[in-house]
């Protein structure tokens, strides 16, 4: 499939428009702004539209953020491809990612690698039907399952905003999801691959998809790379530093922090509790990250926290 087929042409227009003028202030880009709104208080949210990410065509949603976001900040979900491509050079083989949280595509996009095989992890289909169009360049397999740190069916709706969407629990019987853990997804289909790297951005699920990948970061020890976000934690009832005892304990000792832009924050080593409570407690504070990304690094990787910390600060 080479474009997505259904796609407005008009959308697409206003889309590119406010891309241009974004994040300026001036009279024409305020009245595109207000036509931008416009659609979206009229419920085009969802319309497909094409843009541009990486240099690559991005097929996506009238409301996704994404293009906006890295006009404005240049290393917004941008990081990852450099640390991909070092991976790829230093082990001389091609390497597998798992992306949980694929939305349509935009990270393995950003990431570029073309060497190599990504397993995307996309439940919500209004977000996973782009990923045929934007990665039909890319070596993938899409799985269009949610993940949990147990095998479940729990009733949640799905919100979405901004061109992303997450879980809500809900007391409607007749919204049951089926859950999975990673470690049964892996189990039932890909047991002879090697896991590199698992990227986790579910707004809110992140620690129960780690919880539920306990095998897989034991037999592999794949980099881990996930959002840590304090507002996302309490609407899923998590403590938000519960999960850097269970990585110390799985031998993940050492993170990298990046705040919310992309920006490389802090080094921490995972059992340094009152500093990571410090950092968190942090993001509730005006002008200050509104969430951090957290690359933990199992000990004895192949390569050190030192020479993955180089390339974010070079």
């Amino acid at each position: 499939m080479r474009v997505f087929k259904k796609y407005n042409p008009f959308l697409t227009i206003l889309y590119a428009l406010r891309l241009h003028y974004y994040p300026s202030d001036g009279k024409i880009a305020q009245k595109v702004e207000r036509m931008y709104r416009n659609m979206l208080s009229k419920g085009k949210g969802e319309d497909a539209v094409i843009s541009h990410t990486n240099g690559q065509c991005l097929i996506c949603n009238f409301a996704h953020q994404l293009p906006f976001y890295q006009q404005q900040f240049p290393l917004y979900d941008r990081q990852l491809a450099k640390l991909c491509s070092y991976m790829h050079k230093q082990m001389h083989r091609k390497i597998n990612i798992i992306d949980v949280g694929a939305n349509v595509g935009d990270t393995v996009l950003n990431i570029g690698l073309k060497d190599a095989f990504y397993l995307c992890i996309e439940g919500d289909t209004n977000y996973s039907k782009f990923i045929k169009s934007n990665l039909r360049k890319y070596n993938y397999t899409l799985e269009e399952v949610f993940l949990n740190d147990n095998d479940s069916s729990c009733n949640y709706n799905i919100a979405a905003s901004n061109g992303t969407g997450h879980l809500i629990h809900t007391e409607i019987q007749d919204h049951s999801v089926r859950l999975i853990s990673l470690d049964t997804l892996l189990e039932e289909k890909y047991t002879e691959k090697k896991i590199d790297l698992i990227k986790i951005d579910t707004d809110g699920f992140d620690f129960k998809v780690i919880r539920g990948a306990k095998q897989c970061m034991q037999k592999w020890h794949p980099l881990l790379f996930f959002e840590w976000d304090k507002a996302f934690c309490k609407e899923q009832g998590e403590d938000p530093l519960s999960i850097f005892p269970i990585l110390d304990k799985l031998g993940y000792k050492e993170c990298i922090l990046f705040d919310n832009f992309g920006i490389v924050f802090a080094n921490v080593d995972t059992n340094n509790t009152a500093l990571l409570k410090s950092y968190i407690d942090n993001t509730i504070v005006d002008g200050l990250p509104y969430y951090y990304d957290v690359l933990a690094i199992p000990q004895n990787h192949t390569l050190s926290k030192k020479q993955i910390y180089n390339l974010f600060v070079q």
